[in-house]
């Protein structure tokens, strides 16, 4: 709770200085290059902020649940800004089945890696996210990828070293109708 309480108190009100400096310095500059890249470096520092409360969420919050979870991801989705959106359909079970913080946070980030590599590269129409207590699976209906071919990248590595910290068996599977990301506690 003190790591928390820190983390929070004392590098989120940093952020929130930073931020503050930049958009006042926004605001002054007749530049429009200079503008743009300080909106570049504001709009970043607000992410920071945002990814420092979802880490301060996994820690402080005294009883995290699938459904807690569920609504951590949808509020994850909210934030994407565009207009190829996919449907984002959740089917939960366990609802009230407490998960620890750990866990609870790395199911949080393999399924927010998820979601921005479907925004990005899928093409995807809908998504379906599966969460239980046991495990968690997201399916779309993108165009796919070879699973042999494609260069595991740093999320790809990440979601899979994630799910290994928590002994959980990760699974990917991917054809021309979608792909899907499985891991079982």
């Amino acid at each position: 709770m003190r790591i928390a309480r820190d983390l929070h108190d004392n590098l989120g009100a940093e952020l929130t200085i930073v931020t503050s400096k930049i958009d006042t310095k926004i605001f002054k500059t007749d530049k429009e290059l200079e503008k743009e890249e300080l909106e570049q470096i504001a709009k970043q520092t607000r992410n920071a902020a945002i990814v420092l409360r979802e880490t301060v969420w996994s820690i402080k919050t005294e009883k995290l649940t699938v459904n807690s979870l569920k609504n951590k991801i949808e509020e994850f989705y909210r934030r994407f800004e565009t207009d190829n959106l996919f449907e984002l359909n959740f089917k939960v079970s366990d609802e009230e089945t407490e998960l620890g913080p750990l866990m609870a946070l790395n199911l949080y980030r393999i399924a927010q890696e998820a979601l921005t590599n479907i925004l990005k590269y899928a093409g995807a129409k809908h998504v379906d996210i599966e969460i239980s207590g046991k495990s968690l699976k997201i399916i779309d209906d993108g165009k796919g990828f070879d699973v042999e071919i494609v260069k595991k990248g740093y999320g790809l590595n990440n979601m899979e070293g994630r799910a290994k910290e928590m002994n959980a068996h990760y699974e990917i599977t991917s054809s021309d109708r979608g792909t899907e990301i499985s891991v079982f506690l």
